[in-house]
Protein backbone atom coordinates (compact mmCIF):
# COMPACT_ATOMS: atom_id res chain seq x y z
CA UNK A 1 0.00 0.00 0.00
CA UNK A 2 2.90 2.58 0.75
CA UNK A 3 4.42 1.98 -2.16
CA UNK A 4 1.10 2.46 -4.19
CA UNK A 5 0.59 5.81 -2.17
CA UNK A 6 4.43 6.68 -2.97
CA UNK A 7 3.98 6.47 -6.64
CA UNK A 8 0.58 8.03 -6.72
CA UNK A 9 2.32 11.39 -4.85
CA UNK A 10 5.29 11.34 -7.58
CA UNK A 11 2.58 11.51 -10.84
CA UNK A 12 1.01 13.73 -8.82
CA UNK A 13 3.68 15.65 -7.98
CA UNK A 14 4.69 15.92 -11.88
CA UNK A 15 1.55 16.34 -13.15
CA UNK A 16 1.23 19.99 -10.81
CA UNK A 17 5.04 20.68 -12.19
CA UNK A 18 3.87 20.36 -15.58
CA UNK A 19 0.82 22.35 -15.25
CA UNK A 20 2.59 25.08 -13.53
CA UNK A 21 5.40 25.53 -16.09
CA UNK A 22 3.81 24.17 -19.34
CA UNK A 23 0.33 25.67 -18.75
CA UNK A 24 -2.31 24.98 -21.18
CA UNK A 25 -5.12 26.77 -19.79
CA UNK A 26 -8.02 29.20 -21.23
CA UNK A 27 -6.43 32.71 -21.24
CA UNK A 28 -2.71 31.70 -19.93
CA UNK A 29 -0.69 33.65 -22.47
CA UNK A 30 -0.60 37.26 -21.75
CA UNK A 31 0.89 38.14 -25.42
CA UNK A 32 0.67 36.41 -28.29
CA UNK A 33 4.29 35.08 -29.83
CA UNK A 34 5.74 35.73 -25.84
CA UNK A 35 6.77 33.13 -23.27
CA UNK A 36 5.21 35.31 -20.79
CA UNK A 37 2.38 33.72 -18.85
CA UNK A 38 -0.75 34.68 -16.02
CA UNK A 39 0.92 32.52 -13.05
CA UNK A 40 -2.52 32.76 -11.59
CA UNK A 41 -5.37 31.52 -13.67
CA UNK A 42 -7.31 30.16 -10.40
CA UNK A 43 -10.91 32.07 -9.61
CA UNK A 44 -11.57 32.64 -5.79
CA UNK A 45 -13.96 29.86 -5.74
CA UNK A 46 -11.70 27.63 -7.72
CA UNK A 47 -14.75 27.15 -9.95
CA UNK A 48 -15.16 27.52 -13.59
CA UNK A 49 -18.92 27.77 -14.99
CA UNK A 50 -18.76 24.27 -15.91
CA UNK A 51 -15.71 22.68 -13.87
CA UNK A 52 -13.91 22.25 -10.56
CA UNK A 53 -10.52 23.78 -11.32
CA UNK A 54 -8.42 21.00 -10.28
CA UNK A 55 -5.14 21.30 -12.41
CA UNK A 56 -5.63 25.70 -12.22
CA UNK A 57 -5.36 24.91 -8.40
CA UNK A 58 -2.46 22.05 -8.53
CA UNK A 59 -0.42 24.49 -10.63
CA UNK A 60 -0.54 27.83 -8.76
CA UNK A 61 0.03 26.09 -5.06
CA UNK A 62 2.63 24.11 -6.87
CA UNK A 63 3.70 27.37 -6.91
CA UNK A 64 2.72 29.49 -4.30
CA UNK A 65 0.60 29.72 -1.13
CA UNK A 66 -2.57 31.25 -0.90
CA UNK A 67 -4.99 32.52 -3.29
CA UNK A 68 -6.90 36.24 -2.16
CA UNK A 69 -9.27 38.65 -4.61
CA UNK A 70 -6.58 40.94 -4.82
CA UNK A 71 -4.36 38.37 -6.14
CA UNK A 72 -7.01 37.64 -9.01
CA UNK A 73 -5.21 40.82 -11.09
CA UNK A 74 -5.38 41.13 -15.02
CA UNK A 75 -5.83 44.90 -15.24
CA UNK A 76 -2.59 47.45 -13.85
CA UNK A 77 -3.90 49.09 -11.00
CA UNK A 78 -5.95 46.85 -8.95
CA UNK A 79 -4.19 44.19 -6.91
CA UNK A 80 -1.12 41.98 -7.87
CA UNK A 81 -0.69 40.54 -11.62
CA UNK A 82 1.31 37.64 -11.50
CA UNK A 83 3.61 37.16 -14.50
CA UNK A 84 5.57 34.25 -15.21
CA UNK A 85 8.31 33.04 -17.87
CA UNK A 86 9.48 29.44 -17.94
CA UNK A 87 11.03 29.77 -21.15
CA UNK A 88 12.82 31.78 -23.19
CA UNK A 89 12.47 33.61 -26.03
CA UNK A 90 13.28 30.67 -28.95
CA UNK A 91 10.96 28.70 -26.51
CA UNK A 92 13.99 26.46 -25.07
CA UNK A 93 13.32 26.10 -21.06
CA UNK A 94 15.32 28.95 -18.59
CA UNK A 95 18.28 27.49 -17.70
CA UNK A 96 20.20 28.43 -14.48
CA UNK A 97 23.52 27.88 -15.59
CA UNK A 98 23.03 30.66 -18.48
CA UNK A 99 22.31 34.40 -18.02
CA UNK A 100 19.06 36.57 -18.91
CA UNK A 101 18.24 39.73 -19.98
CA UNK A 102 14.96 41.29 -18.80
CA UNK A 103 13.98 43.96 -20.79
CA UNK A 104 11.30 46.42 -19.54
CA UNK A 105 9.81 49.01 -21.93
CA UNK A 106 9.65 52.44 -21.52
CA UNK A 107 7.31 54.50 -19.33
CA UNK A 108 6.16 50.80 -17.75
CA UNK A 109 3.80 51.52 -14.99
CA UNK A 110 5.84 51.70 -11.80
CA UNK A 111 3.92 53.69 -9.23
CA UNK A 112 2.01 50.33 -8.97
CA UNK A 113 4.36 47.32 -6.65
CA UNK A 114 6.47 45.63 -8.64
CA UNK A 115 8.55 42.70 -7.83
CA UNK A 116 10.93 39.93 -9.06
CA UNK A 117 11.85 36.52 -8.24
CA UNK A 118 14.29 34.38 -9.52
Amino acid sequence: MTRILNQAAMVCELTARANAYEKRFKGAKVWEGRKWEYANLLELNQEDSNYTQIDERASWFYEAIGNTSGMQGRIVGFGQVYLEPARDKSGAWLDGAKYYRLRVPPNAPVKQFRSFTL
